[in-house]
């Protein structure tokens, strides 16, 4: 009986070893090749990352962390939640100001905590997202901007509906996107708009300005939409913005710049291959155009033909992408360390915290944040 349990154990090992060889993404050959993994220094699963003042700021259920970015090295640095408030739903930021939306739906102005929370609204907070000066609160099926206007974001009739999922501001115009509901799609606050999908709903998951006249958005239907200086606009009949990918993605989103062309990072929730998650770039030319020819895996650099976030070396297919991320923060003027001096890229995960990318031992990689210096 034991020797049969043995060979059984062989013969499954033997399977394993050649399916896996036998596809373009051999799992045991990325196992030989990844870094030692890291214990992130905070764990679980960290809210938005946002930034106020040159300060980021992240949490993870029961604690608040702050990093400065200004300092001579910098580092996560945890502080104190506002009185009273024992869980952390999300984080938001505008302009001058951080909010924390706490477990009970109160939302709270800091990160020097005072008194009671500065705004409850009817229905309860489920999602809070800053643009600019604006503050936008969702209910799950109804949007509040700021808090000199507690009332639905009005001039849309219907009022925007389902579960606010991201704002934008391109220095002219704010934008919210909502999703799971009815009135779902993309809005154009200031012009009192809805701007997408120019009939019916959709699910739209995440939304990011760039540049001054472009906004980026992503839906649950695996594409990317988006109007540019090139006259793309959205679903628009005459020049659509629209990209479909192969993947799906979880909303989140970050601009990475490289002087002269950029990227917008997106975080992904199914991708494909052996590892199927982590993030994509989108490339942005130096006008602020989108390329659609589609995302590319990080360190994807065609030969040397196109930036990208990580070095090609830094094997990120079989670390970050392990993890579904649902958010990204890219730091300005930083350096992660490699030979390209590439800025440091910081990621929530799903459920195993917080990871970026930067040199550690000398070395550039995805690994969990460890107040690594920079």
């Amino acid at each position: 009986m034991k020797q049969r349990r043995l060979f059984l154990i062989i013969a499954a090992l033997f399977l394993a070893f050649f399916v896996t060889t036998c596809t373009q993404e051999p799992l045991f050959y990325y196992i030989t090749r990844e870094y030692p993994p890291i214990e992130p220094v905070i764990g679980g699963a960290p809210t938005q990352i946002v930034e106020v003042s040159s300060k980021l700021y992240v949490a993870n259920r029961k604690s608040l962390w702050e990093y400065d970015t200004t300092a001579t090295t910098p580092q996560w640095v945890q502080i104190p939640l506002p009185a009273g408030v024992e869980y952390v739903k999300d984080l938001a930021s505008t302009t001058s100001n951080l909010y924390l939306l706490a477990e009970d739906g109160g939302i709270h102005q800091g990160p020097v905590w005072s008194g009671p929370p500065v705004k409850y609204v009817s229905g309860g907070a489920q999602s809070i997202y800053g643009a600019g000066n604006m503050l936008f609160i969702g209910t799950g099926s109804a949007v509040y901007a700021d808090f000199s206007l507690p009332a639905l974001v009005t001039g849309i009739s219907p009022a925007p509906g389902g579960l606010l999922t991201g704002a934008a501001y391109d220095g002219t115009d704010y934008y919210i996107s909502t999703a799971y509901g009815e009135n779902t799609g993309i809005f154009n606050i200031t012009t009192n708009t809805k701007v997408y999908p120019s009939s019916g709903n959709a699910s739209v998951k995440g939304i990011i300005a760039v540049g001054s006249t472009a906004i980026i958005a992503v839906n649950s239907e695996r594409q990317i939409i988006y109007k540019d200086p090139s006259g793309a606009n959205f679903d628009s009949a005459t020049d659509p913005g629209i990209i479909t990918t192969s993947v799906s993605f979880t909303g989140a989103m970050a601009l990475w710049d490289a002087g002269a062309n950029h990227m917008v990072l997106l975080g992904l929730q199914k991708g494909s291959g052996t590892f199927p998650y982590g993030y994509r770039e989108l490339d942005i030319d130096g006008s602020w155009n989108v390329d659609a020819t589609g995302v590319f895996v990080p360190g994807n650099d065609n030969s040397g033909g196109r930036a990208t976030s990580i070095d090609p070396g830094s094997r990120e297919t079989s670390a970050i992408g392990k993890h579904p991320v649902n958010s990204l923060y890219v730091i300005p003027s930083s350096d992660s360390g490699d030979a390209l001096s590439r800025r440091i890229v910081v990621a929530s995960t799903l459920k195993n915290g917080l990871w970026s990318y930067r040199a550690r031992r000398g070395v550039p990689q995805w690994n969990g944040e460890d107040n690594s210096a920079p």
